[in-house]
């Protein structure tokens, strides 16, 4: 179980407080704290057993007879493993609906959420950028998204980050292109911001 009291000193091990990532690129960079996070987020440094890890995304496959895709972005210097899967793959719709699984690389905690996404060929691009779709999650999907919890708890000693919390603001904080002021939990520790491969 995470206590949401820690959250915010866990957030300040990896990322240097009151440090702009764009105006004082050279500070932030020779910060302790970035420092620590690049180290952390080295596979050799795995806060994971790699084996257990694996077999949380080949159970989910197999569970859900699906193929899922890495989109995790290592050259982004993304904090968790962004594994996905389309949920209506065989449906006639340019609207993909995507399951993710983001198991940090920082923390022992996990996100599962849906986003859609929809490409419009005549402008040739996304209708919109991909979004979460928190009525699927409760409603359509809900024993879905039940059973792949299930399969990652019973594989990894990890907690579910509370989703709550994920677009709370970290005031202090900064990342990449993320000003001070816009940073939020979701950028701490899993991703800069939804995204998939899935058009």
């Amino acid at each position: 179980m995470i206590d949401l009291k820690e959250i915010d000193s866990l957030a300040y091990e990896f990322y240097p407080k009151n440090v702009s990532s764009i105006e004082e690129r050279h500070k932030y960079h020779e910060s302790i704290e970035y420092n620590f996070l690049i180290k952390s987020l080295d596979e050799k440094n795995s806060i994971y057993d790699l084996n257990k890890l694996k077999s949380v995304f080949s159970t989910v496959e197999t569970t859900f007879n699906v193929k899922i895709e890495n989109y995790t972005l290592s050259s982004w210097l993304d904090r968790c493993h962004n594994w996905q899967f389309l949920l209506n793959e065989n449906a006639d719709t340019p609207r993909k609906i995507v399951m993710c699984l983001n198991i940090s690389k920082i923390i022992p905690a996990y996100l599962v959420y849906i986003l859609e996404v929809e490409f419009d060929e005549k402008i040739g691009r996304l209708k919109y950028s991909p979004r979460r779709n928190e009525l699927l999650e409760t409603k359509v999907y809900k024993q879905v998204i039940s059973e792949i919890e299930d399969i990652i708890s019973s594989l990894l000693t990890i907690s579910r980050f509370p989703m709550h919390i994920l677009s709370t603001k970290i005031m202090d904080l900064s990342f990449q292109d993320i000003k001070i002021g816009e940073f939020t939990y979701l950028n701490a520790f899993f991703l800069n911001s939804y995204n998939t491969r899935f058009v």
